[in-house]
């Protein structure tokens, strides 16, 4: 089999799992062609504290729609349908709807090697919350849970980013700017204040290596924050945020070993005082986390391969001492599954993957356990 369909077929898994950036060009479709990715994934977990019982569950469908009209000429669509609910304690309540729809145009120069982008975001999706919606939308939030859809609706933000790749033989590196200019919004049913979150500028820079057996990439990237704002008045500043990440994989045939490790850390935030003035915080509010996973591809046929998984997620406690209002303990999270890929032809990839999650957060006060079950399905036309 050639190099080109190990690299794809095993990578298309992982892609979906992190954001990796490529030094070197890797396209899946071919010019005058529309792409079609349609993700179904459904996740549940089960919150055991030391006084309350929650059980979150959520089904989503996000669709992205890819057109390639040239070779150096792209259109992105991607919107996504979410049912949520939760069961606390025998109360229950939901929040569902579409998020918002980003649409983005990219444009490459030089043999790919430069490439311009122009995104936003429409805020179609819902925004307006009532008390019951907004406490699903906290937990949905949540880090330590990583619910595919987060939030549904926001307000109208805009975006610019420009890359520069690098091909050096097997070899490749990149180098990537991006500026997100955050809308404001209403977030409570029946409110008044307008919330605006913190425009974003980041900076990411990638090494690789694609060879005839091994694929091995590297990047690490800086992510800038402004205020968020409430009726024009600053509120708080998020920490600036600090993200190392490797993968590596391996071709044994008919066995394809990856794994992956990132790790993430914020820099202090900067809280308003009394005289709205921000100041920065005096410990650290945010943990470190640490990302690690271990995916095996056995390839049974062309068409066919099983991708069994591992992973572990580790949030350390935040900078302040237990008993503070501002402390957070730390939490554990590891995850077992597997996934079965199939491709009937050369324009059609489908992947069914299922995952158990276990693990504690807020320093072990809270046991959680969860599943996740879903399909990614790629058409290209």
């Amino acid at each position: 089999m050639t190099r080109a369909f190990y690299i794809t077929a095993f990578i298309i898994c992982f892609i979906f799992l992190s954001n990796f950036a490529f030094g070197q060009v890797i396209f899946f479709d071919r010019p005058k062609t529309v792409n079609i990715y349609s993700l179904p994934y459904m996740q549940n977990w089960k919150i055991d504290g030391q006084e309350t019982s929650k059980s979150v569950t959520q089904f989503s469908l996000p669709v992205f729609i890819n057109l390639r009209p040239t070779e150096n000429l792209r259109f992105w669509l991607v919107d996504s349908v979410a049912v949520s609910s939760l069961d606390n304690n025998g109360a229950t309540s939901s929040l569902n709807g579409i998020s918002d729809t980003k649409a983005k145009v990219s444009y490459s120069l030089f043999d790919q090697k430069l490439l311009f982008s122009l995104g936003v975001s429409l805020p179609v999706g819902k925004e307006k919350l009532n008390n019951e919606e907004m406490e699903v939308a906290n937990l949905l939030y949540d880090e330590v849970l990583g619910f595919r859809v987060n939030k549904l609706g926001s307000g109208f933000d805009v975006n610019a980013g420009l890359a520069f790749a690098a091909d050096m033989g097997v070899f490749g590196l990149s180098l990537s700017s991006s500026y997100m200019r955050r809308g404001s919004y209403v977030s409570i049913e029946n409110g008044q204040s307008k919330y605006k979150p913190g425009d974003e500028l980041g900076i990411v820079t990638a090494i690789d290596m694609i060879g005839d057996r091994a694929l091995i990439n590297a990047d690490i990237g800086y992510t800038r924050y402004s205020a968020d704002e409430v009726d024009n008045s600053a509120i708080l500043r998020e920490g600036d945020e600090i993200r190392g990440r490797f993968f590596l994989s391996y071709r044994l045939d008919p066995i394809v070993l990856g794994v992956s490790l990132s790790d993430t850390y914020r820099l202090k935030s900067q809280v308003a005082s009394e005289n709205n003035e921000l100041i920065t915080e005096t410990n650290n509010s945010h943990g470190n986390r640490i990302d690690a996973n271990l995916i095996t591809q056995y390839i049974i046929t062309r068409q066919l391969s099983i991708n069994p998984l591992a992973g572990v997620m580790i949030i350390s406690s935040n900078g302040y001492s237990k008993g503070d209002i501002n402390f957070v303990g730390n939490s554990f999270v590891w995850n077992a599954g597997g996934a079965l890929q199939f491709l009937p032809n050369k324009n059609t990839n489908i992947n069914i993957n299922a995952k158990y999650l276990k693990g504690n957060m807020k320093g072990g006060d809270t046991d959680i356990s969860g599943y996740e079950l879903g399909a990614i399905i790629l058409i290209k036309f």
